[in-house]
């Protein structure tokens, strides 16, 4: 299952739930988190970044509009409907400055995997560890963790009385498709998959 996004615009965006090809079509309703930000860098409390990029199945670079101290945590997923097989945005050769960036079509029903031109919306957090205001009130955290096919518990450095739990964009270390799937959100902790 992945999420698709279509008709972004300022004051609104459509969602669903997307199987893979091999499936019915239908799914139940599933809880989904989301973030909308303007886009743009700030360089204040946690430095980070917001942007948009084309993505296919070719592999290309995404250049960061500001260099990070060290390797960012890297969120992002796609943001078009172009082509109707489903897809998600993978990633490596995470720097410092830049991400290669690729979608990938998962191959339940056929083997082919090439997937036409889409665009894709991005967050790069300079560090991991808390997202501050310019003021230095805690308003968040960021991380990145290598996760594989069993559920890990992720314990939070902070209490939130109602969390939100973001995920999107996978690194790219094994070539089958994947989906992150997280469940058991907590005060203080999360497990995922």
């Amino acid at each position: 299952v992945v999420t698709r996004l279509q008709n972004i615009s300022t004051t609104q965006f459509q969602l669903m739930i997307q199987e893979e090809e091999n499936g019915d079509g239908i799914h139940l309703e599933e809880d989904v988190a989301w973030i909308a930000f303007e886009q743009g860098i700030n360089t204040e409390g946690t430095p980070f970044e917001v942007g948009k990029s084309t993505i296919s199945s070719n592999s290309s670079v995404l250049n960061f509009n500001q260099s990070y101290s060290s390797i960012p945590a890297f969120i992002g997923t796609i943001q078009t409907s172009n082509e109707s097989d489903p897809v998600s945005l993978r990633y490596n050769n995470l720097s410092t400055s830049s991400a290669n960036i690729i979608s990938e079509e998962e191959n339940s029903f056929d083997p082919e995997t090439t997937h036409g031109l889409e665009f894709m919306g991005y967050l790069a957090f300079g560090n991991s560890g808390n997202i501050s205001t310019q003021a230095g009130e805690i308003i968040g955290e960021v991380g990145q963790i290598s996760v594989d096919q069993d559920f890990m518990t992720i314990n939070l450095a902070h209490t939130y009385h109602n969390p939100v739990v973001v995920f999107g964009g996978i690194s790219q270390n094994e070539g089958k498709a994947a989906t992150i799937r997280v469940k058991d959100l907590r005060e203080n902790s999360f497990d995922v998959q």
